[in-house]
C-alpha cells in the first residue's frame, strides 16, 4: 500500500509540475500577445495622426500660400508654384521615421536659397 502511494505522490508531483509549466507557457503567451496588440495599436495610431498631420499640413499649405504671396507681382505663379513644390517634397519627409540631420540641413539650405530669391523679387 505504502508503493502506491508513493507513485501517487510521485504522480501527483509531476501532474503539479507540468500544470505549472503550462501555465507559464499561457502567461507568456498572453503577455506576447498583449504587447504584439499594443505595438499594433501604437503603430495604427502613429499612422492615423500622420495622415491627419500631413492632411492639415497639405490644406494649410495650399490656402496659406494664397494668401500669404504679394499680389501685383510678375513672379508670383513661379515662386507659387517653387514654394508649393517645396512644401510639398516637407511633406513627404513627415511620413519618414526617420530624416538624417543631412536632410534637414539641405532643406533649410534650400529654404534660404528660395528665400533669397523671393527677397529680390520684393526690390
Amino acid at each position: 500500500m505504502e508503493k502506491v502511494e508513493e507513485i501517487y505522490n510521485e504522480k501527483m508531483v509531476d501532474i503539479d509540475t507540468k500544470l505549472d509549466s503550462i501555465h507559464q507557457d499561457l502567461k507568456r503567451l498572453m503577455e506576447r500577445s498583449n504587447k504584439e496588440y499594443l505595438d499594433l495599436m501604437l503603430t495604427n495610431l502613429k499612422k492615423d495622426l500622420i495622415n491627419s498631420i500631413t492632411s492639415y499640413v497639405s490644406d494649410d499649405r495650399k490656402n496659406s500660400l494664397e494668401r500669404g504671396m504679394i499680389d501685383p507681382c510678375e513672379m508670383r505663379e513661379t515662386c507659387k508654384s517653387r514654394f508649393n513644390d517645396f512644401l510639398a517634397n516637407n511633406e513627404d519627409l513627415i511620413l519618414q521615421d526617420n530624416v538624417s540631420n543631412d536632410i534637414i540641413n539641405e532643406k533649410r539650405a534650400e529654404l534660404c536659397e528660395l528665400k533669397k530669391r523671393s527677397s529680390i523679387c520684393q526690390m
